[in-house]
């Protein structure tokens, strides 16, 4: 049998249906009441325009972020997320729709992810039938406060390293990466037929 360090899960769109970091954005636009806050939410909004796109394009290769409109978003409402920590991590907690595959959510496990530890941490206090050891996603602290969006090369550093055997993710993308780079050796598919989500399960030999 599997222990928890054996078995790794991704959480977006993984152990969770929904993408935590766009519910948490959504979250944040609804409570936006500064000026700031209002024009980020409205730039936001239309970034997929020329203009707001090459601007976007700009600043990703000035910072090197890898995720920069979500830092963004973070830097902007920090003041708002510093006073409504826990109102806000609950909230987008629960809207995140546990994915209905046994499979998945049976058992010890770890998590491995590119969302943020505090919305992982709150969904996981919403369900404490799930018995997950260990998570390792991207870090939000408030004092002082620092941000670290975790990538998908930092996601197969830590899976590498941890030597583990079976890793379920929904992108398959990231399943490509690890099958070629040969950290997994062979590659399994559950679907959940109620939202057709392919889940990739990865193991070794």
């Amino acid at each position: 049998m599997l222990q928890s360090t054996d078995r790794f899960l991704d959480f977006d769109g993984t152990l969770v249906c929904e993408n935590s970091s766009i519910v948490l954005i959504e979250e944040l636009f609804a409570r936006a009441t500064t000026t700031r806050e209002k024009f980020l939410r409205t730039l936001i909004k239309h970034q997929s325009e020329f203009p707001v796109r090459i601007l976007i394009g700009l600043i990703r290769r000035l910072t090197k972020e890898r995720d920069v409109v979500l830092s963004i978003i973070l830097k902007v409402y920090r003041h708002k997320i510093s006073r409504y920590e826990s109102d806000i991590f609950v909230a987008v907690a629960k809207r995140l729709t546990l994915q209905e595959l046994p499979s998945l959510s049976e058992g010890r496990f770890t998590i491995v992810s590119t969302g943020l530890t505090p919305v992982i941490e709150s969904f996981l206090v919403l369900h404490d039938e799930l018995k997950c050891s260990e998570i390792y996603a991207s870090e939000l602290t408030l004092k002082p406060w620092h941000v670290k969006i975790m990538s998908l090369m930092d996601k197969e550093r830590v899976i590498s390293q941890k030597s583990v055997i079976q890793y379920m993710t929904d992108s398959k993308k990231e399943a490509k990466m690890l099958l070629k780079d040969g950290v997994f050796h062979r590659q399994d598919t559950l679907t959940d037929q109620r939202l057709k989500n392919v889940i990739y399960k990865l193991e070794k030999d």
